[in-house]
C-alpha cells in the first residue's frame, strides 16, 4: 500500500505538528510504503526510515505536485493532503483532505493584513472551494470548522 502525504507547504506551526506526528506513526508501519511532498524547510532528519521517501517540493514547484503524486497513486493508495489546497484534478484513489486555514471555509475578517495578502488569500479561497470536491474525506481540528464545512454543503 502506498500512502502520500503533500505536506508541500508545511514548516512550522500546527501543520508541522500534524506532519511530524503521521512521521511518527509511519515509522512503525513497515507494511506501507510512503511518499513525502515537503516543503525544503522541513526539518526530516527525525523520520528515516527505508519505507519513507521524501521529495522536496520548492514554492514554485508546488503548483504541479498533483501530477506527480498522479503518477505514483494506484487504486489502493491514499493521499493524505495537509498542503492548504485540494488536488485540482481527482486522483485515482482515496484522499483525504486536511482543513486548518480558516480563512478559506469562513468570512474570517482579513482586516489589517497587506493587500498583497488579502489578494493571495482571496484567490486561494476561490481555488479552494472549487477543488474542494476532489477530496473524499475532510479532516478538521476541531467543531468550529467542522460546522464551517457544513455550511458550504460538505459532509
Amino acid at each position: 500500500m502506498k500512502i502520500i502525504i503533500n505536506a508541500t507547504d508545511v514548516h512550522s506551526g500546527g501543520g508541522k505538528v500534524m506532519l511530524s506526528d503521521l512521521l511518527s506513526a509511519a515509522i512503525e508501519k513497515d507494511n506501507a510504503e510512503f511518499h513525502v511532498f515537503t516543503d525544503p524547510r522541513y526539518n526530516r532528519q527525525n523520520y528515516s526510515a527505508s519505507n519513507i521517501n521524501f521529495h522536496k517540493v520548492s514554492k514554485l514547484k508546488r503548483i504541479f505536485v498533483d501530477r506527480t503524486i498522479r503518477e505514483i497513486v494506484d487504486t489502493d493508495s491514499v493521499v493524505i493532503n495537509i498542503s492548504d489546497m485540494p488536488p485540482f484534478k481527482r486522483q485515482n484513489c482515496t484522499v483525504i483532505q486536511f482543513l486548518m486555514n480558516r480563512y478559506f471555509i469562513d468570512n474570517y475578517s482579513m482586516k489589517g493584513l497587506p493587500f498583497i495578502v488579502k489578494a493571495r488569500l482571496s484567490f486561494e479561497k476561490l481555488a479552494f472551494r472549487i477543488y474542494l470536491k476532489n477530496a473524499d474525506y475532510y479532516f478538521v481540528q476541531n467543531f468550529v470548522m467542522k460546522d464551517l464545512l457544513l455550511k458550504l454543503g460538505f459532509k
